[in-house]
């Protein structure tokens, strides 16, 4: 990581802040502040430690909600179908720890700020183990251009939910409860 002079000057003079205030973590300030004055690329890194070196972009941030705002759809219309006697569950598969962790830093992140999503629990959150995202981009694409996305059928969702299918195993299929592929 490299640092302005500016910056290299503001943190100094927020280690020097924060030494007076902690004077139990002083002496480890005053290092830290050392290596920030003197320009020691090297222990940047171990000085702020909490600060991700890499980021989700505001349209990575748009994808996230789009997303989620796609599934909480799917599972609205099958609330409503649940009542005429047609079921299935749509849970949110949720993000891969390893490979999506920013999507799902963000997602957890923005529905901690309000009720959004709430009913969809912590699926939000879970780690689906496995890379979700070309399935949901393909889905996403599906559903931006559907010209009923905020009111779907069983049967738009049923596609829908196939359609990510065919992503992640070519030969899997949701059908409905009842049918004769069941």
């Amino acid at each position: 990581m490299r640092l302005t002079r500016a910056e290299r000057w503001i943190i100094s003079n927020q280690l020097r802040i924060l030494a007076s205030y902690f004077p139990e973590e002083k002496e480890i300030l005053e290092y830290q502040r050392e290596a920030i004055e003197h320009g020691f690329e090297r222990e940047y890194d171990s000085i702020i430690p909490f600060i991700e070196s890499d980021t989700l972009s505001a349209a990575g941030c748009d994808e996230v909600v789009e997303i989620l705002e796609m599934y909480w759809q799917m599972g609205r219309a099958c609330r409503k179908q649940s009542e005429a006697g047609m079921e299935i569950d749509v849970r949110f598969p949720g993000w891969d720890g390893d490979s999506e962790y920013k999507q799902r830093s963000y997602a957890r992140y923005y529905c901690k700020q309000g009720d959004r999503f709430a009913d969809m629990g912590d699926s939000v959150f879970q780690n689906a183990r496995k890379p979700m995202l070309p399935s949901y981009r393909v889905m996403l694409d599906e559903w931006r251009d559907h010209p009923r996305k905020y009111s779907l059928s069983f049967e738009d969702v049923l596609d829908l939910l196939n359609l990510g299918s065919r992503v992640l195993r070519p030969q899997a299929l949701v059908t409905p409860p009842g049918s004769a592929d069941e």
